[in-house]
């Protein structure tokens, strides 16, 4: 499978800064684009939760990111995939996890929020439909979700199946291959790069921005079947996600600057979750 480049973007003080116009415009087009880590962001702790929810208590010195597979209010076995995983919103982390966890997941809150704020300046979307076309998730009001997922290659079934996330937008980190996206009607390898996250675009970006001049796309995105060689680690990931509440309604910015009713969250997730893990 051939690997696609994906452009490249870093934050400058409060600038989120591509290469140059086109570079932007590609990201867009992409739903993909890769992220400079900031240097405040420490991802060590959530690297071992990662490597360890799944595990037992040993009374070693792991026993903090140890046990977590029997609280079934935050885990999450799907049964048809390779993957389990742990999935916190802001008051379950501050619940259940080292705080290191909860302050990871506060940082990735804010990152994401300050992306969506750059890409809708970069739109020239009007700041004062932010909180509206966002259901306030751009002021932190928001479903602000924290994953942590363990591939088990020893089972013969996808990484995890082809799906769109909802949401704004989702920040990525994995250190191993994997990840699939379909993209210009064919999957690519979207491969890991070091000190990168992986952006990737959700449902609600793009039916925010489809009558722009530049439209964001939401597309697939899977992980292959995950199979490793005895003295490699298991393949692990973090994903922060910045959703609307499902109370609320989607909305659409149009060329005019006006903004139009598309549907109820809820009438959107309803047809979502019948269609989107049924592609291959």
């Amino acid at each position: 499978m051939l690997t696609y480049k994906l452009q490249k973007a870093s934050f400058k003080d409060d600038d989120l800064v591509f290469k140059n116009k086109q570079s932007f415009e590609r990201a867009m087009h992409d739903g993909f684009f890769l992220l400079k880590i900031p240097a405040a962001i420490n991802l060590e702790p959530s690297i071992k939760f990662c490597q360890n929810f799944y595990k037992e208590k040993d009374k070693g010195s792991n026993d903090a990111y140890r046990g977590f597979k029997k609280n079934t209010s935050i885990y999450y076995d799907r049964g048809n995939v390779q993957v389990e995983h742990i999935m916190l919103d802001k008051v379950q982390r501050d619940k259940y996890c080292p705080s290191s966890i909860g302050q990871l997941g506060d940082e990735m809150n804010q990152l994401a929020i300050a992306v969506i704020k750059e890409i809708f300046r970069k739109l020239g979307i009007n700041e004062k439909n932010w909180e509206q076309l966002t259901g306030g998730a751009i002021s932190n009001k928001g479903k602000h979700w924290l994953i942590f997922s363990h591939y088990r290659s020893e089972i013969d079934k996808p990484g995890f199946t082809a799906h769109q996330d909802t949401g704004f937008v989702t920040i990525l980190y994995i250190e191993d291959p994997g990840l699939e996206a379909f993209i210009e009607n064919r999957w690519y390898a979207i491969n890991p790069e070091p000190g990168y996250f992986i952006i990737n675009f959700g449902c609600a970006m793009e039916i925010i921005t489809q009558y722009l001049p530049i439209s964001i796309k939401s597309v697939l995105h899977r992980v292959r079947k995950i199979i490793k060689k005895s003295n490699q680690p298991d393949r692990f990931s973090l994903a922060a996600f910045t959703d609307i509440p499902s109370e609320l309604n989607f909305y659409q910015y149009t060329s005019n600057g006006k903004i139009e009713f598309y549907k109820s969250v809820k009438d959107f997730l309803n047809n979502f979750y019948k269609n989107s893990y049924n592609n291959g």
